[in-house]
């Protein structure tokens, strides 16, 4: 058996011990719970600390009541919002939802609190101090929990998946393939673990393999990595593609710990989507085809139905008796068909979770089913070995075979109706649906986990206990490659690649260095044949030159002869008709004295000396031409021996050179088909030359792609906090600048108070100059009047005096005038007194009032000193916060064109027309 690297753990699916819960599951027959046990115990991971939760009612309520209750509570709902409780803060208000759990980002509340949307919150104030923030951003991410007991609340998706139509064929377009994804493992394994899932896209070349906290994406053709999808939430015991193959799932956890499905967008690996929050490790589940359900099965016996609308829970079905293997919506989502360790069978409505049938058969667990293409039959497998056909109409069993000895592990339909199976008996084999054995793969090391098939590609995949997977041609049935649930770091991947380089590198030089040797060997060779047959050519050309050289001067020989011939009888006949001749010109002269020098004698005699002096000259040309016909000829003699030994050195070096050629000939052949070989060798060589060159520089790519997704992480989070420490300088800026106005106003404000008080001085001090000019004015007054009074008094008296002695009228009417002038003079004085009264009142209230402003004048003094002090603090502490506020701003920016620039990276470019 295969043994896992995840050792020493009892957080598995089933209570007791380690070895208790394989005989557990053994005994029932089934392989599955044993791979559930080895691979989703994960107390080998390294410890972590947890960080506390944070909830509405120990960090949140408190920042709302004291920023937020004012205006949000049950008395007062502005904007129809209720902050004052959990319930109704989750319900949102007028403009919905306010809280969206698990993204901060996404959430309407934290957009209005950190100002990145309106109406800003508070309202007429600064943002929240950074950590509050900062801790209200943490309480949404981790799923908005109403108390520590509380379990994060499910996200919604952040698209709406479903479908407007159940997809029934081929989906319009390239099918989806993953684009650029991180090929860096997120676990590497000490070793290879049991194979836990596997599945094939219905419309693309595209295997899923589970492996150690991710999910593998290989091509089903080149069988390259295509993409690492991280799955922290454990190991993934099911894969399932969409239908369309638009959406990829995942179901797994750690047994006995916690299970949950994902859901991932196939082209660009963007977790779209998670669901359930169980107990136990998730090992059954699937998405309908319609993308408006999830469906997932655990160790519980309880099948579970979402919404993935909203993530909430549609539907519970409770009839299982074990644990729940096996979990497939119908391709026309109508039907739901579930399987559990006990054999149970179940076919429910999709939609209402009520049962449509219960199918009972298998004598052991129901380890998988399988729909095909028109949703008419249902395939089912288990532990007892067979393979079960079930038509949906009535629920009645139409088929069934013996698949494999102890017990059918997994089973898969294709497109075009032929099934795949694998099992205990360490095979995987191919199958008509009338049970017709197909073909049968070479078996396994160990027990056969895990097989789907690829119908773009129309190969198989399947895996074993030992974690080794293969690929098959389905119909051929041999092995065509592997592909690896635990591939290397991306810089093992490189070293391997960098040390298959090397050896490429040192085969290709041997390869090489042998080439050219046999190359020269080859061209020495060829130079020497070449040589052959050049000196052949040139000894037939020397023949074919001698020979015609040889004709010429026989000819010319003949010729020659026959001139010195022609010349000798020349010679022959005048050699003898000369002297005659002379001598018959000497008898004719003779004659001609004798006869008187008879003129007719005398002519004769010159006639025939003439012809003597012509024939004695011929003579001398034919004696002249043999000697040189004679010369000729014997230089022709010399020249013709010459070439004729010439022409037989030229035969003879032909005939040999035409006897050396064939066996040079033969080893210029041999020679060829050697270099012909190496370089075939040559040209091998530099082709895996070329590909690990290629594999280098893929891997150094993927690597500085990976380096790039990882510091793109680094600085969205950077960005986080940046974002927040510029908030927070920001509002310490708002802050200061409102301290600034503040001052200023206070300032402004003791200032005006001074100049007021100084005012209210100068014009006291005026006020009591004039009050005390008046006062002397009228105490001047009253002195000149007092004294007209006294004098009108005394006259008044002494005239009444007299005019009562006397009796005089005159006296009694002058008496009346000096009267009634007293009385007037009286109440002027009377008047003076009171204005004197009045003006001495107010010079004591003026003169207090100085005395008061005089005293309160140094404290207002030293207030307006003490408020423009506060106001060039103030002031001074504003330019170093904007400096802050402005190097903050900088950094996000720079942060942001960063991010962009990375993103623009390692997103792929979209391909020209």
């Amino acid at each position: 058996m295969g043994t896992s690297t995840n050792s020493g753990s009892d957080r598995t699916p089933i209570h007791g011990g380690w070895l208790h819960k394989v005989s557990v599951a053994f005994s029932c027959g089934v392989l599955f719970p044993a791979v559930v046990l080895c691979q989703s115990a994960p107390a080998a991971e390294p410890q972590t600390k947890t960080p506390p939760k944070v909830t509405y009612v120990d960090h949140i309520r408190p920042i709302l009541r004291a920023r937020c209750f004012a205006c949000h509570n049950p008395d007062k709902k502005s904007g129809d919002l209720d902050l004052t409780n959990y319930t109704n803060l989750m319900l949102g208000g007028g403009s919905g939802e306010v809280i969206d759990p698990g993204s901060a980002e996404d959430s309407y509340l934290f957009m209005l609190i950190t100002h990145e949307s309106e109406p800003y919150m508070p309202p007429n104030s600064d943002p929240l101090p950074a950590k509050e923030i900062a801790l209200i951003r943490a309480w949404i991410d981790g799923g908005a929990l109403e108390h520590s007991g509380s379990k994060p609340v499910a996200r919604k998706p952040k698209v709406d998946l479903a479908l407007q139509q159940v997809p029934t064929g081929r989906p319009e377009g390239p099918p989806p393939m993953p684009t650029r994804l991180s090929l860096q493992p997120e676990f590497v394994a000490a070793r290879r673990t049991a194979i836990t899932a596997v599945a094939s896209s219905p419309w693309a070349p595209l295997f899923a393999v589970a492996g150690q906290r991710q999910v593998l994406l290989y091509h089903a053709e080149t069988l390259q990595l295509l993409g690492v999808l991280p799955f922290p939430e454990g190991v993934p015991y099911v894969l399932r593609f969409s239908r369309n193959g638009a959406l990829l799932l995942a179901g797994g956890g750690r047994g006995a710990y916690a299970g949950r499905c994902v859901v991932w967008d196939v082209r660009t690996g963007e977790r779209i989507m998670e669901v359930g929050d169980e107990l136990d490790a998730v090992l059954a589940a699937d998405i309908s085809s319609d993308h408006r359900m999830i469906a997932l099965g655990s160790p519980n016996r309880v099948v579970r139905v979402y919404s993935t609308v909203d993530g909430q829970l549609l539907y519970e079905f409770r009839k299982h008796t074990d644990w729940i293997y096996a979990i497939e919506f119908s391709p026309d989502s109508v039907l739901l068909a579930t399987g559990d360790r006990s054999g149970g069978l179940f076919v429910l409505e999709a939609d209402t979770g009520r049962e449509y049938l219960n199918l009972p058969g298998h004598k052991g667990g129901v380890t998988q089913v399988s729909w095909r293409a028109d949703s008419n039959i249902l395939a089912s497998c288990g532990a007892d070995g067979a393979v079960r056909l079930w038509e949906m109409e009535n629920g009645r069993q139409v088929k069934s075979w013996g698949a494999h000895g102890g017990g059918v592990e997994d089973i898969e339909f294709s497109r075009d109706g032929r099934l795949v199976t694998c099992g205990r008996d360490k095979l995987a084999k191919l199958w008509a649906q009338d049970g017709k054995l197909l073909k049968t793969y070479p078996a396994f090391r160990d027990l056969a986990l895990r097989v789907t098939i690829n119908d773009e590609t129309n190969r198989v995949l399947a895996g074993d206990w030992t974690g080794e997977l293969r690929v098959f041609a389905a119909a051929e049935g041999q092995q065509v490659g592997t592909v690896d649930a635990n591939p290397p770091m991306l810089e093992q991947r490189l070293s391997a690649a960098e040390a298959a380089l090397k050896e490429a590198q040192q085969q290709h030089a041997a390869a090489r260095k042998a080439y050219d040797a046999a190359k020269a060997a080859l061209d020495a060779a060829q130079k020497r044949l070449d040589e052959n047959s050049r000196r052949q050519a040139t000894a037939r050309q020397t023949i074919q030159t001698l020979r015609k050289s040889l004709d010429a001067m026989a000819a010319m020989q003949k010729q020659l002869a026959a001139e010195r011939d022609a010349a000798k009888g020349q010679v022959d006949r005048l050699a003898a008709a000369v002297p005659l001749l002379a001598q018959s010109v000497q008898a004719t002269e003779q004659a001609a004295a004798k006869a008187g020098n008879d003129a007719e004698l005398k002519k004769l005699a010159e006639q025939l000396k003439a012809v003597h002096a012509q024939k004695s000259q011929t003579l001398k040309t034919a004696q002249s031409t043999i000697a040189d016909r004679e010369k000729k000829l014997a230089d022709l003699a010399a020249r013709m021996k010459q070439d004729a030994e010439k022409l037989s050195a030229a035969e003879a070096e032909l005939k040999k050179l035409a006897a050396a050629a064939p066996e040079l000939q033969k080893t210029v052949a041999g020679k060829q088909a050697e270099v012909t070989e190496l370089q075939a060798k040559l040209t091998a060589a530099s082709k895996v030359l070329e590909a690990r060159k290629s594999e280098v520089e893929r891997w150094k790519r993927e690597i500085a792609l990976a380096a790039d997704r990882k510091r793109l992480k680094q600085l969205e989070q950077q960005l986080t906090q940046d974002e927040a420490t510029f908030a927070d300088a920001n509002a310490k800026l708002a802050a200061a600048r409102k301290a600034l106005e503040q001052a200023t106003e206070q300032a402004q404000q003791a200032a005006g108070r001074l100049k007021a008080a100084e005012q209210r001085i100068a014009a006291a001090e005026t006020a009591l100059q004039a009050t005390t000019a008046k006062k002397t004015e009228l105490t001047a007054r009253r002195g000149k009047v007092s004294e007209v009074v006294a004098a009108l008094t005394q006259l008044t008296a002494a005239q009444k005096a007299a005019a009562e002695l006397t009796g005089a009228k005159d006296l009694q009417a002058a008496l009346a005038e000096l009267q009634s002038a007293l009385k007037r003079n009286q109440a002027v004085l009377q008047t003076i007194d009171q204005e004197l009264a009045a003006v001495t009142s107010q010079s004591g209230k003026l003169a207090a009032e100085l005395a008061a402003a005089k005293k309160e004048l140094p404290q207002l003094q030293a207030a307006a000193k003490e408020a423009e002090a506060k106001r060039a603090a103030a002031a001074a502490a504003v330019p170093p916060l904007q400096k802050q506020v402005d190097a903050a701003r900088g950094k996000v920016e720079a942060l942001r064109k960063e991010i962009e620039q990375l993103k623009a990276r390692l997103t792929p470019k979209a391909k020209a027309a």
